[in-house]
């Protein structure tokens, strides 16, 4: 995977895969205007230059990828291959051509019907993924600059191929879509803007390796250790999936975007350390026997997603093996998840395996109805009010500690409804609509030093439930949820972007995960707007 092309190791013609990703491939991204001293061979031709010989290689390509006699065949219409059949393209068929009234561009011409490499998209039309700001721009100047176009797999970051187009289920996070999406739903430029700030702040703390830490700060970052306000909680790789899914929700993937190297090398450290029965965690990265399934969960989706998001192959099996490993750590009975692999459950750690697996749907990948209808189950065991209400765990010890466990929360309830809402709860289902109304009585707040309410964790379940409510209930709440989080962000110094866990209010989790945890999450609520489509609403479209 990692450095071969079509055509064998080495390439076709003498040309290796270094050279050929220089001029084919150059960068993972889509048509661009090229800058000052740029070198690329197709950029910015005047018009009226004159007709390029067909003998002549486009200036600055290597002499080996000019036409030779195939690829003049091929230009002329005949059919055939030089390198003898198959549908990807060698280096050899990469040709140097001219239209009439046009530039020289770098071509790829698999084989095919016609000259046709594969079948029409169903998508015509439609804004790629990879559509930039700069597309708009418009030249002042009489020149022209090639549209490069792929017409096959582009290298992965991870080694292999990623194909152009994102799974359904992630196309709105497109960022030529992303703003439309937030206006629709109740967002606009503040909360994209406050996005963008928690991302940069976010990729500035990630160590070098690619990893993100509740507990601790990276030296290159400059930040002060003894003022980032860190948790205690010790799961680096809770950590690296939960910032990994801040980036993948606005749209950011390791083969495009700004920060494709910050999720790149993200996304390499949790495929690194997954261990042979595919679990994502470790005793060396995760000590705290209380993060390790939160992690796997969280790990889980983002590895998911960002195959959903690019069809990668290197990170299929990654993904496919995570899911393998969820659904072999179910309890039997039960139905859910808890800190170790079949044993126990609680509806904590059962809704992050849950958003794993539906992730992993989302993406293409397969999952086990069964395991599904285990989860409702469990759902059954901890509810109350026939399903408007949820705790923590029914079967929790009678001790002091862990009594509380037995009792209905808001967060638990939040998360519980999210749950059904995603095994198929419809919503004038009369317990989901109990249970949101409930919700629309506990709006965000802060609260008070000496009563607190506020708490990260709740907004980030409870805003995706009201979500896909629409409607009144979303409304009340997202106007709530949006001007507490843009108030709150903090603008300017060593912390810009990020959110204080301690002020003005503690988090409910501050001292435990700390600023990163509530920066990520609070990113994710705002992301909202376009990270997920409203499911009842694309149900009634259909």
């Amino acid at each position: 995977r990692g450095g071969s092309v079509s055509g064998g190791e080495g390439a076709a013609g003498g040309v290796s895969a270094s050279e050929l990703a220089g001029v084919f491939g150059r960068e993972a991204g889509p048509p661009r205007i090229p800058g000052d001293g740029d070198a690329d061979p197709v950029a910015a031709l005047p018009v009226g230059s004159g007709p390029v010989r067909r003998g002549q290689v486009t200036p600055g390509l290597p002499s080996s990828l000019g036409p030779g006699p195939a690829e003049e065949a091929a230009i002329a219409g005949v059919p055939g291959n030089a390198s003898g059949g198959g549908t990807e393209p060698a280096a050899s068929d990469l040709t140097a051509v001219r239209r009439e009234g046009g530039l020289p561009v770098l071509r790829s011409d698999p084989l095919g019907d016609g000259g046709v490499g594969g079948p029409p998209s169903l998508r015509v039309g439609l804004p790629g993924r990879f559509s930039r700001p700069e597309s708009d721009v418009v030249q002042d100047s009489t020149s022209r600059f090639a549209a490069v176009r792929r017409t096959a797999p582009m290298p992965s970051a991870l080694g292999g191929t990623a194909p152009l187009e994102p799974a359904e289920a992630f196309m709105q996070r497109s960022p030529t879509q992303r703003g439309r999406r937030a206006a629709e739903f109740g967002g606009g430029p503040e909360t994209e803007e406050a996005v963008e700030r928690a991302l940069a702040f976010l990729a500035r703390v990630q160590f070098p390796d690619g990893h993100w830490s509740l507990h601790a700060v990276p030296a290159e970052s400059g930040l002060d250790s003894r003022t980032f306000a860190a948790g205690t909680m010790r799961g680096d790789t809770a950590a690296t999936g939960l910032v990994l899914l801040a980036f993948l929700g606005a749209g950011y993937t390791h083969t495009d975007g700004k920060y494709q190297d910050v999720v790149r090398r993200g996304l390499k450290w949790l495929v690194a350390r997954q261990q042979a029965d595919g679990r994502l965690y470790s005793a060396a990265g995760d000590p705290d026997p209380f993060t390790k399934f939160y992690g796997h969960g969280l790990a889980a989706i983002a590895l998911c997603e960002a195959y959903g998001m690019t069809r990668d192959p290197a990170l299929r099996e990654p993904g496919e093996k995570a899911v393998d490993f969820i659904v072999q750590s179910q309890h039997p009975q039960y139905g859910g998840w808890r800190y170790e692999p079949r044993r126990e459950s609680d509806t904590s750690v059962t809704g992050w395996q849950l958003m794993a697996l539906k992730s992993a749907e989302m993406a293409g990948l397969d999952v086990p109805p069964p395991v599904l209808e285990k989860v409702a189950h469990w759902l059954d065991l901890a509810q109350t009010e026939n399903g408007a209400r949820y705790m923590y765990n029914p079967h929790a010890g009678e001790t002091p500690s862990q009594i509380h466990g037995r009792v209905p929360n808001r967060a638990m309830t939040a998360e519980g409804l999210l749950m059904r809402i995603y095994l198929g709860w419809n919503r004038t289902h009369p317990p989901l609509v109990q249970g949101a109304d409930f919700l629309r009585g506990q709006l965000p707040d802060l609260g008070t030093p000496q009563h607190r309410l506020r708490d990260a964790y709740y907004w980030y379940y409870a805003t995706q439930v009201m979500f896909q409510m629409q409607g009144d209930h979303w409304r009340d709440w997202n106007d709530r949820i949006r001007t507490i989080l843009l108030e709150t962000q903090i603008r300017e110094g060593d912390f810009a972007g990020s959110w204080d866990p301690l002020q003005p209010v503690p988090d409910r989790w501050a001292e435990q995960a700390g600023r990163l945890y509530v920066t990520a999450v609070h990113a994710l609520i705002l992301e909202v707007y376009y990270r997920h489509l409203p499911l009842y609403k694309t149900l009634q479209a259909e």
